[in-house]
């Protein structure tokens, strides 16, 4: 079990259980809140202001991966999950008055801080930008106890990439990508898009 520390406000919880229940079937779901009660008894109770500890969401991982099966099913949800949750409620932020005009080179540079706003440790790294190939790359480090941390960025960079108005925005994971356990220190997160709106398609690995 990964050490009981508070790692992530806990705010996108109720977008998060909302979409989880509206993806999965009524008994998958019932079977993931027996699995992981401690963040539906947080929600529930409205204990959402503050952080959470990182058993909670590594509890909540671990049942979606049970119900799912799969690593890869697993990492496809979550990215789609905090597309729909995180990502978007920061969209509800000061961000929608800046995020359409932002070059995406200095929200490049901006993630690490956009990342340490919710979670308390680790760090997003810029280690690469090529605007001519329209790509850069993400590393993650400081990772330990907290899988599926790919998963989750991939899905709030995605979701902030497309609001600025860039389009067949693509993010792989090339250190640790699918079915491989998603339970490192370390991960390299690959963004490419291209800079042509009304044509959006997101792929994933």
């Amino acid at each position: 079990m990964a050490e009981d520390r508070p790692y992530q406000r806990a705010y996108a919880l109720p977008a998060i259980l909302d979409y989880t229940e509206q993806y999965f079937t009524p008994e998958q779901f019932a079977e993931i809140r027996r699995r992981a009660p401690a963040v539906f008894e947080r929600v529930q109770r409205g204990d959402t202001q503050g952080d959470m500890p990182n058993s909670e969401l590594t509890e909540f991982y671990a049942a979606i991966e049970g119900v799912l099966g799969s690593v890869e099913a697993t990492h496809e949800f979550l990215v789609k999950c905090y597309e729909q949750s995180t990502g978007q409620i920061a969209l509800n932020t000061f961000l929608r008055f800046v995020i359409k005009f932002m070059p995406v080179h200095t929200f490049a540079r901006k993630c690490h801080d956009f990342f340490r706003k919710d979670v308390h440790f680790g760090a997003i790294l810029l280690e690469e930008f090529d605007g001519d190939a329209r790509r850069f790359v993400l590393g993650m480090r400081g990772m330990s106890g907290y899988p599926y941390a790919s998963a989750a960025m991939t899905g709030v960079v995605g979701c902030m990439m497309r609001a600025m108005g860039n389009s067949k925005v693509a993010l792989r994971e090339e250190l640790h990508p699918p079915p491989e356990p998603q339970t490192h220190d370390s991960y390299r997160i690959v963004v490419t898009w291209l800079a042509q709106p009304r044509q959006l398609a997101v792929q994933v690995r």
